[in-house]
């Protein structure tokens, strides 16, 4: 749900600032309400009913996120699990139009 995705994003945030991080990690809940429906199979057509998002802003979107899963692939120390999990979400979210060559 939204409120246990806000609820991490705190906790993330929370330990960004103990690490003495400055990076601010953007969510947009829509976005992620967008990824969900596309790994689930949702057409790409469908996205675009009454949206004030573009193509091109959930292409940016997508790629943005597939390129944070990556990163936790290679991340150094990161658990089997998550970087299986990372993959595996990849894979979900890189299909046409998305999948780059």
């Amino acid at each position: 749900s939204i409120f246990k995705a806000r609820d991490i994003l705190k906790k993330i945030h929370q330990k960004q600032k103990d690490k003495g991080i400055d990076i601010y990690m953007n969510w947009n809940p829509r976005f992620s309400a967008f990824i969900e429906f596309w790994i689930n199979g949702g057409e790409w057509e469908d996205m675009f009913v009454d949206e004030e998002f573009s193509e091109g802003d959930l292409v940016r979107a997508f790629k943005r996120t597939i390129d944070v899963l990556r990163q936790f692939c290679t991340i150094n120390g990161i658990s089997d699990e998550i970087a299986k999990n990372a993959s595996i979400a990849i894979d979900c979210i890189n299909r046409d139009p998305i999948k780059e060559d």
